[in-house]
Parts: structure tokens; sequence; C-alpha cells
């Protein structure tokens, strides 16, 4: 059984050569699936021999994690039409974690050439450092942005509206997932990703703004607007919003809102390197 949005985000991409591929090469992580594919042919290679050694249960099971590894990397490459997150990779780091444990048990145990112990100590060295780097560069971006991400505004958001709503009061957003389960509320998610196969066709129908009316949406909310310093700032009258169907690749409707309707505004955060806000606008005021 697949959920929606897995249907919606997958089917064979043709333009895998237009972008995809070096998209998904920007992840460091990407490297550590390549090191599965060596490390695949390595074991098959070496099968007859790996059989004797005392580890080949840890060995074995890394192998079938490193198929695993492989293929998730290739549906990424060729099935993964939109929407590749980072958090896609934290398998091949989790496989790349329990790999080094194979150079680092044959160094506590190697008693031979030092030249090529000094090589595993070196390679140790360098898989720590990277590791640490990461870890302090991620620290620094948390410790400076942790009054504000998407995520912090997202809780803040819901919160207001926990305390500034009722519950029978419906709203509509698209990433819709921290502000939903905060907020306590009923929100259609207008990427259709939790909704169903009908929104889709609403979506390419251009009839959203029926949709919204039929299910008495009174609220919709947005977690950032890029692009825009002026509704940043708050200096525009109206703002357009479409919203796109993944399953047709079109976009909906405009669904106008205006400053005048706003009825919560967070401070400016920065959405990744966009500097934006989240809004909440009361519809059909």
């Amino acid at each position: 059984i697949i959920p929606i949005s897995g249907v919606l985000k997958s089917g064979f991409d043709v333009n895998i050569f237009d972008g995809k591929i070096q998209e998904i090469m920007m992840y460091r992580e990407t490297y550590f699936a390549i090191s599965g594919i060596i490390y695949l042919v390595w074991f098959i290679g070496n099968l007859k021999k790996i059989r004797e050694n005392k580890n080949f249960f840890f060995r074995l099971s890394l192998a079938v994690f490193s198929a695993g590894v492989i293929l998730s990397l290739s549906y990424l490459i060729f099935f993964v039409n939109w929407g590749v997150f980072y958090w896609y990779f934290i398998p091949f780091s989790v496989f790349f974690s329990l790999l080094i444990c194979i150079p680092a048990d044959y160094y506590l145990l190697f008693k031979g050439d030092s030249v090529r112990k000094k090589i595993i100590i070196v390679f140790i060295c360098l898989v720590a450092f990277y590791w640490g780097h990461k870890n302090y560069i991620k620290y620094i971006y948390m410790s400076e942005n942790s009054a504000g991400n998407w995520n912090v505004e997202s809780y803040n958001a819901a919160q207001w509206v926990k305390a500034n709503t009722d519950m029978s009061e419906n709203m509509a957003m698209k990433d819709a997932g921290h502000f939903s389960f905060f907020s306590e509320r009923n929100v259609v998610n207008l990427d259709g990703l939790v909704n169903d196969f009908q929104f889709q066709e609403i979506l390419q129908n251009k009839q959203l703004n029926n949709y919204l009316k039929d299910n008495n949406v009174k609220y919709l909310v947005q977690h950032a607007v890029w692009n825009r310093p002026d509704v940043v700032e708050g200096n525009y009258d109206f703002l357009i919003l479409e919203y796109v169907s993944h399953k047709y690749n079109s976009e909906s409707d405009a669904v106008i809102v205006k400053k005048e309707n706003e009825v919560y505004r967070s401070a400016p955060y920065y959405d990744g390197k966009h500097k934006a806000v989240f809004i909440i606008w009361k519809l059909n005021a």
C-alpha cells in the first residue's frame, strides 16, 4: 500500500539528466551510497573468504543494507519527481557509519606494516573530522536560528490558533504537517499529500476557491512567502496564491488574500536562504 504522497511523488522522471542527478550529487551523503556499491561488489567477490570471518553476520547484514541503499538511491534518481529533501539521505549516513567499523576493527587488530597502519589511522581521523565538523556546523546553525525557523514558527502559530480560534473552524495550508498537529484543528492540506485524489482534480479544474467555500474553510495559512519583500515587511495590499497539482503538474485557480485580513503574522525569519514570515489570513472577511 502506497500513500497518496508516494503516488504523487513517484513516476519515471524523464528529466533525470536535466539537473536531477546534479541536485542529488550536491548531498555529500550520496557518496556514502556510492561506497555501498563498492562494498557490495567487494563482498560478493570475496564471499568465500568472508564466510570464514568471525564477523561474517555483521558483514552479511551490511551487504543487505548496502543493497537497500543502492535501491534507495536508484529510486531517488529515477522515480522521485519532486521534493528531494535532506532527510531522504539519512539511511546513507547510517550505512556509512556502520561501514567504517570494518577498517576501524582492522586497525585495532592489525599488527603489521606500519605504513598501512598509518593509512588506516589517517582514514579514521578524516571520517571523525567529517562528522565532527558536520555536527559543529549544525550546532552553530541551530544556535543562531533557534529563535526563528519554520518549525518554531509553525509551532508558535499553532499555539495562537489554539488560543484564538474555535475548534470547529477549518483551515487550509500547504506543508501543513507541523501546524496541523500542534494546532489540533482540521486543516485542508493544499498540496494534496494527505488529501484524496479528487482534490487533484479540483486543483486541475481550477475549483479551489469553491472547494474552500464548500468545506467552510475560515483561515488560509502560509508558513513562508518567498521573494516578496513587500509581504515580509507588511507593505502590500493583496497576495495571489496558486497551488500545484502534482498529479497533473498544473496550477489551481488563484486564491487572493488581503493584508487587511491578516489575523496572525510572525516576526521575519529565514526559511533556508529566504527571508520570510508566517501569516494567517481570514477568508471571506
